[in-house]
């Protein structure tokens, strides 16, 4: 059973109760109470430790605390280190400490685990979902500024929700509850990772490979997954993934989502065959019934920052785990190739709204345009909060160099895009693991030169191109390079093995195959009429409802435009028209 919780500050004393996941446990500190589903808590002494997620210690504490369960760990380190316990351990997680009539909450670095909070007078409330915030008494009415900066950046960016006064964490969270009220800091900042290098110094590839087989081998004997999962395409993220869980001895089973004729699938295959591993390609037949059946699943999940394109993802996941139990390590390469050679300017992780700002268009113009092209009812009032709700953005700050900028975006953008893959996947299994994002990795590559910050992957230099690509060719190479001779699936494919006879070689095969393969393949999913069809339904529906978004909308403006839209469209189109059409759901739902 997936552990679901909520901490608050109750106006009596409650009891336990059932809830929406089975019966739920009540533990009172002080004037909190902490309402938990499954078994995440548990009392050691005097303290009640609640342990959301995972967490386990970092590789250099393992031979000291590999041997402990997970609130044995927190419970060894807190007595040692008191809150600077963060500092030893990784993972995704909340951490909740009861003791002495105090609470303290923790989250992991990254925002990986994310939830959901509530203030209101001298009330506080913390949950893993909106909905049990609103059972609780929290209101739930759209946020304005929040509906027009999710226009702009295709989510809701920083601590916003598109709820007015409910707040989310955003990584390394920490909030003290006792008899004072409530304090919220946060114990690390990513720029940390930027500061105090010396040098520089390439550190060749060996470290890293290290690196990733110590984090598979001990996040397996930590945790002790009884399966293994992995997302596969026919790239280089999920190879290096693959290699290292295979050179620890670990054989996962692969799943692909979506057309089993597109590029990743028939990629995936051949290096799934090569590996001997099972491999899953999921592809639904999506008609407008599936789609609103997935929209309203993903709604149900009472997480708001997941948008309904997921619902591929989600309907992967779901057929995946039939074969599964819980106690499942699933693991994928977030955000692996953004770290390593940049961002992607595609209008969907990072929006065009964004890339313009960057590249010096005047802000005032480029909110206006994409809030009126997104249907955003606005006002000057609108537009002088949305700058500043901008500008208390890293990623937006223009004094910055733009390669920092960049470094913030993945942050306060990327991250949050993948955790909605990272939150859905835990509905299914207890170990998401997105490998790319453990805080040791990142540590690494930023005191090294093959982080991105050094790279620039609009080259067309052979040489420097060819170094883009060094750790993961590397760390495949030295983990498992019986998958050498597979080939990647990209224009120009080639293989592990040809790249690492040089440059030159390497060029030239690339350059070979790019000019004679004409053979094109199908995206891995587009979105076909029955998706618009599902949106005008919803769209139609908020028109004639009177829906409280037509104060916010232009809902008969973007019901119009939906119907001039010839489909099959990629997800980065119709963003404008689905974030309206889910809240009209979530709203549709207040029950």
């Amino acid at each position: 059973m997936m552990s679901r919780f909520i901490l608050y500050r109750p106006v009596s004393r409650p009891s336990s109760s059932a809830g929406a996941d089975g019966e739920s446990d009540s533990v009172r500190c002080g004037d909190y109470v902490l309402r938990h589903y499954g078994s995440g808590y548990m009392q050691l002494g005097e303290t009640g430790i609640y342990i959301g997620g995972y967490i386990l210690p970092r590789n250099s504490l393992f031979a000291a605390y590999g041997n402990t369960g997970q609130h044995d760990l927190v419970s060894r380190l807190y007595a040692e280190h008191g809150s600077s316990f963060t500092g030893h351990v990784k993972g995704r997680f909340i951490v909740i400490i009861m003791k002495a009539g105090k609470a303290e909450v923790y989250f992991d670095h990254l925002g990986l685990f994310r939830a959901f909070y509530h203030t209101s007078g001298d009330r506080f409330m913390i949950s893993d979902t909106v909905r049990q915030l609103t059972e609780a008494g929290a209101p739930r009415d759209p946020d304005r500024v929040s509906l027009a900066m999710q226009a702009l950046f295709n989510r809701v960016p920083g601590k916003y929700t598109v709820y007015r006064d409910i707040f989310k964490t955003t990584g390394a969270d920490c909030f003290t509850l006792d008899g004072n009220g409530v304090s919220h800091t946060h114990y690390f900042s990513p720029v940390s990772l930027t500061e105090n290098v010396t040098g520089r110094k390439e550190p060749g590839v060996e470290p890293f490979a290290r690196l990733f087989s110590d984090n598979v081998r001990n996040f397996n004997s930590f945790l002790g997954p009884e399966r293994s999962m992995i997302t596969l395409t026919g790239g280089k993220d999920s190879r290096t993934i693959l290699a290292a869980l295979l050179g620890a001895g670990i054989r996962p089973e692969g799943i692909t989502y979506g057309n089993n004729l597109s590029r990743d699938a028939v990629y995936a295959a051949l290096v799934a065959e090569k590996a001997g591993i099972r491999h899953t390609v999921v592809a639904p037949e999506a008609t407008r019934e599936w789609f609103e059946a997935e929209a309203r699943a993903i709604i149900d999940t009472g997480d708001p920052e997941i948008s309904i394109h997921r619902s591929i993802r989600h309907f992967a996941f779901a057929a995946a785990a039939g074969n599964t139990r819980r106690e499942c390590a699933f693991y994928a390469g977030y955000l692996g190739g953004e770290l390593l050679m940049g961002i992607y300017r595609d209008d969907l992780i990072f929006t065009d709204f964004l890339k313009n700002l960057w590249n010096g268009a005047p802000l005032s113009q480029l909110v206006e345009q994409r809030l009126g092209d997104y249907f955003i009812k606005y006002d000057s009032q609108l537009i002088m909060a949305v700058r500043d709700r901008i500008g208390e953005l890293n990623c937006t700050d223009m004094k910055q160099p733009r390669k920092m900028r960049e470094f913030h975006a993945i942050f306060e953008i990327g991250i949050p895009h993948h955790t909605q893959d990272i939150t859905l996947s835990s509905h299914f299994w207890d170990y998401p693991c997105p490998l790319y994002l453990d805080t040791e990795f990142l540590e690494l590559l930023f005191k090294s030169r093959y982080s991105f910050l050094f790279r620039d992957p609009s080259t067309i230099n052979p040489f420097r191109r060819h170094a883009l690509f060094t750790i993961n060719m590397g760390i495949q190479h030295r983990l498992f390079p019986e998958l050498d001779t597979v080939p990647f699936g990209k224009r120009g494919s080639y293989s592990n093995s040809e790249y690492l006879r040089g440059t030159l070689f390497w060029s030239m095969v690339k350059g070979y195959r790019f000019l004679t393969e004409r053979k094109k393949y199908p995206p891995s999913f587009a979105y076909g009429k029955e998706y618009g069809d599902f949106l005008s339904g919803v769209l139609a529906d908020a028109v004639a409802a009177e829906s409280p978004l037509n104060g916010f909308y232009d809902v008969p403006g973007a019901a119009a435009g939906l119907g001039k839209l010839v489909f099959p469209l990629q997800e980065r189109h119709l963003h404008k028209y689905s974030a309206i059409a889910a809240l009209h759901m979530m709203y549709s739902d207040r029950g």
